[in-house]
């Protein structure tokens, strides 16, 4: 059973979540895991607290920075990162680089700059997806809350849908895919998300992504 101080700080949780104060939403939520840290729904709450507070952090673009440098030399695409990430302080930086050099270049030069970096490989190159500043440190914070949600619980479905939400909205398609389907499984009348799926398997191109939710 939920004491009533527990359930009151869930409640002021979500309040603070809803009026976008994130630092109020994460410290009543860490209070709440203090009394609970075995509870799934609060961590599920908490990453997303952290998801949306990373990107408010990103600012209204998203990719924050995006170039298709198919074509070009691995010191172009090198030249190209490097100006980004002088300009892109928080945020997401996405490139498309169709040379093998040029994405071990690109890719070595982010993480030395403690960039979190993911790659989508092809025949030639990749997609190159780079999580930049505080940004990065509020996804990762909400990816690891996502999946300590499910190790508590792990058929959690609200969890699985959450995480892979994230991982869709910084590109990784096919594992953001296969947490959607898990979530479905779980959860089969959750209609908004059969829709998405329906939509992805119509359309394989689709880059929308898709939007996660709180307890």
């Amino acid at each position: 059973m939920e004491s009533e101080e527990f359930r009151d700080l869930r409640q002021q949780g979500k309040r603070a979540s809803t009026m976008k104060n994130y630092s109020q939403a994460i410290a009543v939520y860490e209070a709440a895991l203090k009394m609970r840290p075995d509870n799934a729904e609060v961590r599920n709450d908490l990453g997303y607290v952290y998801y949306e507070h990373a990107l408010d952090q990103a600012g209204p673009n998203w990719p924050s920075w995006e170039s298709d440098l198919t074509g070009r030399t691995p010191t172009e695409v090198l030249r190209e990162l490097e100006t980004a990430l002088k300009l892109i302080s928080s945020g997401y930086i996405h490139l498309t680089v169709d040379d093998k050099e040029g994405v071990q270049l690109a890719t070595t030069k982010a993480k030395a700059v403690n960039c979190q970096v993911y790659t989508t490989p092809w025949k030639r190159g990749a997609e190159i997806h780079i999580l930049v500043g505080t940004t990065k440190e509020y996804l990762m914070r909400a990816r690891d809350s996502f999946m300590a949600a499910i190790d508590i619980k792990d058929a959690y479905a609200p969890a699985f849908q959450n995480l892979g939400a994230l991982w869709m909205k910084i590109g990784l398609r096919n594992v953001a895919v296969q947490n959607l389907e898990r979530a479905y499984k779980l959860e089969p009348r959750n209609e908004d998300l059969a829709r998405y799926l329906q939509q992805l398997q119509e359309q394989p191109n689709l880059i929308t992504t898709y939007v996660g939710s709180a307890e």
